[in-house]
């Protein structure tokens, strides 16, 4: 069973967007500039604590580029691809696509100059889920959009160069498949459904980052 679903964009999501924005706006205008404009590149890797259809954990990586707007707000544009397997019969594919922002919430810990940068985090993606049956053109696929929250910590190597981990909990804001397995005289049937309307089932992300200071795009 094929199924193919366009990604619409709702008033809600639209509203999110704009409350982020203008949230990002009022705090860039009180805090200081002076490294406003640096921007990184990083390499991730993604652990997915979720239950669509007993799934097992995903695993995933991907990449990302920070653009840093004032001392104590941060940036991040990201790419990951993520993989998880139900008892070898099910298999389950996330592409998500989207940016996040940092907020540095102790003021004497918001240089990179410091060994440690705790942050809260707020976010929005793009997700693409893909569920087939392994091995058959028994599939499902959809877009969909997604919100995340969470904290974390960089780990500044040195002024140039950080590890980072975070824990976000992703909700997503559009509908979402489901998968289920059922034994019948010794055979196996896979079936598989994307549900209609909105989903606000979430799931867990932990990420660990290698991230690089390049230099500054403004502000030099």
């Amino acid at each position: 069973m094929k199924i193919t679903k366009k990604y619409p964009f709702s008033n809600l999501r639209i509203a999110l967007l704009v409350f982020s924005l203008v949230g990002i706006s009022n705090i860039w205008c009180q805090e200081k500039n002076e490294l406003g404009g640096m921007f990184s590149l990083g390499s991730r890797s993604t652990l997915s604590f979720f239950d669509h259809h007993g799934a097992s954990m995903g695993i995933g990586m991907g990449g990302q580029f920070r653009i840093q707007l004032t001392d104590r707000v941060n940036t991040e544009w990201y790419m990951d691809y993520l993989s998880s397997e139900t008892d070898g019969v099910i298999g389950r594919k996330d592409l998500h696509i989207g940016w996040s922002v940092f907020y540095y919430y102790l003021k004497n810990n918001a240089s990179p100059e410091k060994l440690i940068q705790p942050f809260f985090e707020l976010g929005h993606c793009f997700d693409h889920a893909f569920v087939n049956e392994i091995g058959t053109n028994n599939f499902a696929e959809r877009w969909s959009s997604a919100v995340q929250i969470g904290t974390g910590v960089s780990f500044n190597i040195s002024p140039k160069f950080d590890f980072t981990t975070k824990v976000q909990y992703m909700i997503h804001l559009g509908s979402d498949i489901s998968a289920k397995i059922d034994s019948q005289d010794g055979h196996q049937h896979v079936h598989i459904h994307e549900h209609k309307g909105v989903d606000l089932e979430g799931h867990l992300l932990l990420t660990f980052s290698l991230n690089y200071k390049i230099g500054k795009i403004w502000n030099r």
